[in-house]
């Protein structure tokens, strides 16, 4: 049997007691989660490349620009790893 429940803002559907719509927004939040370390890690792997050419042709401003763009993409993976702290109720 489904029924409606109201938790502050949210309507979540419970069947045989299982919280339907925190479930789902679990498994959402896991998704998030991944594709945001996978775009962190592309960014990281650019910088690489960005400092590999830097370092070859000996530009400073080159150089600078891929380790900061690596440094980017580890704070992108480290902020998809702050998401896993969120948790409602």
């Amino acid at each position: 049997m489904k029924k409606r429940v109201k938790i502050g803002t949210f309507f979540l559907l419970e069947k045989e007691g299982k919280k339907m719509g925190l479930e789902l927004f679990t498994q959402g939040l896991g998704l998030v989660q991944s594709v945001i370390i996978a775009f962190g890690g592309i960014w990281v792997v650019w910088g690489l490349i960005i400092l590999g050419t830097g370092l070859k042709d000996k530009t400073g401003p080159e150089i600078k620009q891929g380790f900061l763009t690596m440094a980017g993409g580890v704070l992108i993976c480290l902020a998809a790893a702050l998401i896993t702290q969120i948790s409602i109720g």
